[in-house]
């Protein structure tokens, strides 16, 4: 069995705290998804400008039986993904920043970027909440994904190699900017210039598990906001599954997927012990911390309908990209 790294973040990225949440109340505070928000976006004509209808260009009718992304991130970035708890109600900022990390990885591996950059989410947080959402959640945390999913398309990203005087990461900062205040006289908006230069160029809203495995067998990754809940430990052991439980204004990761071996992989950013530990059930490796593995029969009819789930792309649309993640590791 293959040791994998632990991921350890540079000295630049000032962290003030990595406490994790301890009980329910403690995750209540990092909730943060506006649910009431969503539907009325996606009803209306900007949010149709803004994403285009989800389409494979030049897709087979081939699909991938099993995609680990993490194994992309290990194999370019010799670490295991971060999972960097929140300090604030910014879930739908740190899940959208992972998946774009996970893109600038996938562009690696097929020769399109030559290095990885490590992103600050409090930055799209506030273009998407300030900007995008035009500050109506002021005085109170969260956002939606369709607005982080533009802040992204129509202000970038941070990498913080470009941003070396970045305030700490703490939840005192993430929420002034996200109300579009300064911290030490710095605002969100001194780096939308810098953050032009790093955009994603599409994308789209998932509403169905053919047009999920579609995006996730070419190397699509997805964020997914809802108010679905899991169990905090898989039951069964590192071998188990996470079940649906409780109620969460959430938004995470989706990772991956394996239909031979029924499930789903999502990525949570409370912490790297909350959610237990997990063995693949084909390879025996371990999964990467924070992950929640779910049965797909429960993803697609207690998680997936009525949610708000959105591809990523680096380019216009979403072309053909496939790898052997078989080979992958």
């Amino acid at each position: 069995m293959t040791e994998q790294k632990i991921w350890v973040p540079k000295p630049r990225f000032n962290v003030s705290s990595w406490d994790e949440p301890k009980n329910d109340a403690d995750r209540a505070k990092l909730c943060g998804v506006a649910l009431k928000e969503i539907e009325p976006y996606w009803d209306s004509a900007e949010a149709a400008a803004a994403h285009p209808t989800f389409f494979i260009a030049g897709a087979t009718t081939e699909r991938a039986d099993t995609v680990r992304g993490w194994d992309i991130f290990r194999e370019i970035t010799g670490f295991d993904p971060p999972t960097i708890p929140q300090p604030t109600g910014n879930c739908v900022a740190a899940a959208s920043e992972e998946i774009v990390e996970l893109t600038q990885c996938v562009d690696i591996k097929k020769g399109d970027r030559e290095q990885f950059k490590d992103l600050m989410n409090a930055y799209h947080y506030a273009y998407g909440r300030v900007i995008i959402g035009k500050n109506r959640l002021r005085g109170g945390p969260g956002s939606i994904g369709g607005w982080q999913a533009r802040a992204h398309t129509e202000g970038g990203v941070l990498p913080l190699d470009h941003a070396p005087d970045l305030p700490a990461y703490n939840k005192r900062n993430v929420d002034r900017w996200g109300d579009d205040k300064d911290v030490d006289g710095k605002s969100f908006r001194d780096y939308i210039e810098v953050a032009n230069d790093f955009l994603i160029k599409t994308t789209s809203r998932i509403n169905t598990m053919t047009e999920l495995f579609d995006a996730l067998s070419n190397n699509h990754y997805c964020t997914i906001a809802s108010n679905r809940g899991y169990s905090k430990k898989p039951k069964g052991g590192k071998r188990g599954y996470h079940y649906p439980s409780g109620s969460w204004s959430h938004q995470m990761g989706i990772w991956g997927y394996s239909i031979s071996h029924d499930w789903i992989a999502i990525k949570n950013q409370w912490g790297r012990r909350i959610h237990g530990e997990l063995e693949d059930l084909e390879t025996g490796e371990p999964w990467p911390p924070g992950f929640l593995r779910v049965r797909l029969e429960d993803f697609e009819k207690k998680h997936l309908r009525g949610a708000e789930c959105i591809a990523y792309s680096r380019f216009e649309g979403f072309p053909e990209q496939r790898f052997d993640h078989a080979s992958l590791g």
